[in-house]
């Protein structure tokens, strides 16, 4: 006893639509784009705004008897600078020069997504890391 095997033959329609559930399209897809450049663009405004008070706040010596943030200098912070041949206005400048880059660099990586795979949920959702005001 033989059984004949039959191919099945699948039969694509060119014109359908090839899209996976979390695919955005139409005016989701659009309303979508706007809030994502206008977010980025506010988070890049925002950040170019703060890098003067960043600046002033890592001038300043935080005393020793009151509560000092991460991005003041101490008084051992000035003396090692000053062994070290280093003034404090080359750290402020290296510190936010590497927060801007690192801020330049996320938001091209998240543009470049966002670019190839807007229509994508998932990419939408992409964090730009805001290094300046850390």
């Amino acid at each position: 006893m033989s059984l004949q095997q039959s191919q099945t033959r699948v039969v694509e329609n060119p014109d359908a639509r090839h899209e996976s559930k979390s695919d955005l399209y139409g005016r989701w897809l659009f309303i979508a784009r706007m809030g994502w450049i206008i977010l980025t663009l506010l988070i890049l405004m925002l950040s170019a705004i703060a890098i003067h008070q960043v600046y002033v706040l890592m001038q300043e010596v935080c005393k020793s008897g009151t509560q000092c943030l991460d991005t003041q200098l101490t008084p051992s912070d000035l003396r090692t600078l000053h062994l070290l041949g280093l003034t404090p206005g080359f750290l402020t400048a290296y510190n936010i020069l590497w927060a801007g880059g690192t801020l330049l660099f996320y938001t091209v990586l998240a543009a470049l997504i966002f670019w190839r795979r807007s229509t994508d949920r998932i990419a939408l959702f992409l964090r730009i890391h805001d290094g300046v005001s850390r």
